[in-house]
């Protein structure tokens, strides 16, 4: 087996870190980093957001189109049916 060389040790936490990092590895509640992290997030979630119900309202104007074009045509087969009985019974 080749020689390895001796590992050096991890370097200790630098003490910004620890100010951003709680011992458990989660960021400090109170940090700018973060307060900037969630505002960023809040915006990309605010704008995905707005995106989606834009989508909505559209697809509910073609789901009321498409609705209104099947009443107007259920409204013309009515009207063309009780034309063809009408002649049918005076005959």
């Amino acid at each position: 087996m080749a020689d390895q060389p001796p590992q050096e040790p991890l370097p200790e936490q630098p003490e910004e870190d620890a100010f951003i990092f709680n011992a458990d590895g989660a960021m400090q509640p109170d940090h700018p980093l973060l307060a900037r992290a969630q505002a960023a997030l809040k915006r990309q979630l605010q704008a995905e957001q707005l995106r989606l119900q834009e989508e909505l309202r559209e697809k509910q104007i073609m789901v009321n189109v498409s609705v209104r074009s099947a009443r107007q045509q259920r409204v013309q087969a009515a009207r063309s049916q009780r034309g063809r009985h009408q002649t049918l019974r005076a005959s």
